[in-house]
């Protein structure tokens, strides 16, 4: 058997690749993602991973004269429960998609402090665990 001449990139649908760095898992979180100080909207999250988080809130229905747009900057604030600790992650974020359904977003990390980046790490674990 001969090797492929072409690479899957160049005759498969951007669309159906994927893109992202770190892969993401099912998870649901509370969450608040405050953009440049003004609009802050609550909801929680639909997958995790270590490179960002698709949100879910209600509350981008009821903004739609103020949708915040693809590139937007801001901080996420995940709250977390790991056993029988609490706790949240606030980290720098840019939103990356818009979910058609309107009440979605895929927002990326931008700037993930260590101890952070642990905490997500050890939830990860955790879920990976069937904790």
């Amino acid at each position: 058997m001969e090797p492929l001449s072409v690479k899957p990139r160049e005759i498969v649908p951007a669309h159906l690749l994927e893109k992202r760095t770190y892969p993401r898992v099912p998870a649901v979180l509370p969450c608040s993602l405050e953009l440049n100080g003004e609009s802050v909207y609550s909801g929680h999250t639909v997958d995790l991973g270590l490179g960002g988080v698709c949100v879910r809130s209600r509350a981008l229905l009821d903004a739609q004269d103020k949708q915040p747009m693809i590139g937007r900057r801001g901080i996420l604030t995940l709250q977390m429960k790991l056993g029988a600790a609490n706790g949240s992650i606030r980290v720098k974020c840019r939103i990356a998609q818009m979910h058609a359904n309107g009440i979605g977003l895929s927002v990326r990390f931008e700037d993930l402090a260590e101890v952070d980046l642990k905490a997500l790490i050890d939830l990860l674990d955790a879920h990976d665990a069937g904790l």
